[in-house]
């Protein structure tokens, strides 16, 4: 990418590039969902596994969702689960439920082993199209970003089966009991993650999120030892030139320790405060952290707390707007399309 490049000078890159621009860049996680009537009619026609196994829907709803909100980056449909049935796993969503994972083999994780870079090509072929096809149909100044599941969270859902009750017991029993067991797992989901992320830069992948979703249920001396040295091999082997964000929900007392991960950009949960934040990362650039329950009241409401991390941030380089996790499905996609422009539009 060369600086005459509309991605190298979009409000993103140069925000990420610490530069000063007249307007903060804005996205928001999920952003293409059930919040939205357009995504609501495709899924009426095709269940959750087979839109994102469609190149072609997944292109459609990227777009649309980019371009109805007004956004200032493309986030591909996907979700972080899809790598699991590369290591054997089946993936099932079930209404109410979520994501459930089942092995005929009671033993996989004890012999798995990282998925090549043929089969990551092969198996994932339809994220890696979905990709290209939505590189060419965004607009040519927005960026596109493609992202994985961190070790810590996918592995989470390998040993739980899918969402948990108990805090995730299985999965800490594990790496407590059997270090050797819990070191194999991370390495081989590192690698692979590796392998994955680079394959979507390949296809047109301009930006990369690595969600740590379940990473907050963790205490600093478990996330120093089970998580951060696999974060930071991932982070590490991406090239300097692919900007790369780190998020984790409800990581405020792990900041601390996350603010030394090579990423670009740390995504800050909305349990912390942004000014906080900024002095903890030592003035890096962060991407945060509207709560998303927020966009489910009135606009007077949602104003006010958008207002407030404007304020915290104006005039500061380095920030990106977004929220403190993903949307929730029954949010008002008029507070979603409004929230944007106030962004947008905001001067102090």
């Amino acid at each position: 990418m060369n600086n005459t490049d509309p991605i190298y000078n979009s409000l993103m890159m140069k925000t990420i590039r610490k530069e000063a621009t007249d307007q903060k860049p804005v996205w928001l996680m999920r952003q293409a969902g059930r919040y939205m009537k357009e995504y609501r009619e495709v899924r009426a026609k095709v269940d959750f596994l087979s839109l994102c196994k469609s190149p072609e829907l997944v292109s459609k709803v990227t777009c649309e969702a980019q371009e109805k909100i007004q956004a200032d980056a493309a986030i591909i449909f996907a979700d972080i689960l899809l790598i699991a049935e590369s290591f054997g796993f089946d993936l099932s969503y079930h209404e109410g439920l979520g994501p459930v994972l089942e092995s005929s083999d009671p033993q996989a994780l004890h012999h798995i082993k990282a998925i090549s870079q043929d089969r990551i090509l092969n198996e994932l072929s339809y994220v890696q199209e979905g990709l290209k096809q939505t590189r060419k149909n965004l607009p040519s100044d927005i960026p596109l970003i493609g992202f994985a599941g961190a070790p810590f969270t996918v592995s989470s859902y390998l040993i739980e089966g899918g969402k948990t009750k108990t805090q995730f017991q299985k999965t800490k029993d594990l790496a407590m009991s059997s270090p050797d067991t819990w070191k194999k797992i991370m390495e081989a989901l590192a690698q692979s993650s590796i392998d994955y992320l680079k394959m979507q830069i390949d296809a047109g992948a301009n930006i990369l999120q690595l969600f740590d979703s379940w990473v907050g249920i963790l205490n600093p001396e478990q996330y120093m030892q089970w998580v951060e040295p696999y974060v930071t091999q991932i982070l590490q082997e991406i090239p300097k030139e692919i900007p790369t964000i780190y998020f984790g929900a409800k990581t405020k007392h792990l900041l601390p320790y996350i603010k030394n991960l090579p990423c670009s950009i740390y995504g800050i949960s909305d349990d912390q405060d942004l000014v906080e934040a900024w002095d903890i990362v030592e003035g890096k650039p962060i991407q945060g952290n509207l709560s998303p329950e927020i966009l489910l009241q009135s606009w007077p409401q949602v104003e006010s707390a958008a207002k407030k991390i404007m304020s915290q941030s104006y005039g500061r380089t380095g920030h990106i707007f977004n929220l403190g996790h993903g949307i929730l499905p029954q949010t008002p996609v008029e507070n979603v399309i409004e929230l944007i422009q106030y962004i947008h539009e905001y001067r102090q």
